[in-house]
């Protein structure tokens, strides 16, 4: 169930990335959820989204699912515009906690959101991804190379939503657009 869930999540973030959405805070409070007679879920809470390609603003979304580059931002060591990929690994981190951490209670604690001076941010934020990305190779669930992509440090070496879609993990996503049509699925993001 958790799987399909999050399949229709990228789902959702696909399409709104494919129509020019760039969500800005991507969190789970912001995903939806109704459960009869099947799992569905959607992408909620637009209030921070922006019909931009890039953008500048590192006063949108929530720390602890922030990405690198936003984080950057925040910090000043950086004035590179983001771009949709920073909503891919908030989604990772998501994907992270759903498979690998269960409730907040089963956490350790370097994973809790946690009250740091903004300066001290991106230093925490890398110390979990290295955490994630052990946790993550020593995993053997059929979606941790996928989430491992996704929470990939670099915006660069992120997958699109449309790539994420396109693997063959999801147990049922509504059928393909016309743009997929025809297009092999993926089998795994090493491929």
């Amino acid at each position: 169930m958790r799987l399909d869930a999050f399949g229709q999540v990228v789902r959702g973030l696909e399409h709104i990335h494919q129509i020019g959405i760039n969500h800005g805070d991507i969190k789970p409070t912001n995903l939806l959820f109704t459960f009869e007679p099947t799992v569905r879920a959607y992408v909620g809470d637009y209030g921070k989204c922006i019909t931009q390609p890039t953008s500048t603003d590192h006063y949108r979304g929530t720390y602890f699912y922030m990405a690198p580059e936003v984080l950057k931002l925040k910090k000043g060591t950086s004035k590179k515009p983001y771009k949709l990929e920073a909503d891919v690994y908030s989604l990772g981190v998501v994907g992270f906690e759903l498979f690998l951490l269960g409730p907040p209670t089963g956490r350790s604690e370097e994973f809790y959101p946690i009250k740091v001076a903004e300066g001290e941010l991106l230093e925490v934020e890398n110390k979990r991804y290295k955490s994630r990305s052990n946790m993550l190779t020593s995993s053997a669930l059929s979606v941790a190379p996928c989430l491992r992509s996704m929470l990939s440090w670099e915006a660069d070496d992120r997958p699109s939503t449309t790539k994420i879609v396109q693997l063959d993990i999801w147990p049922s996503l509504e059928p393909e657009t016309a743009s997929q049509a025809g297009q092999k699925r993926q089998r795994s993001m090493t491929e």
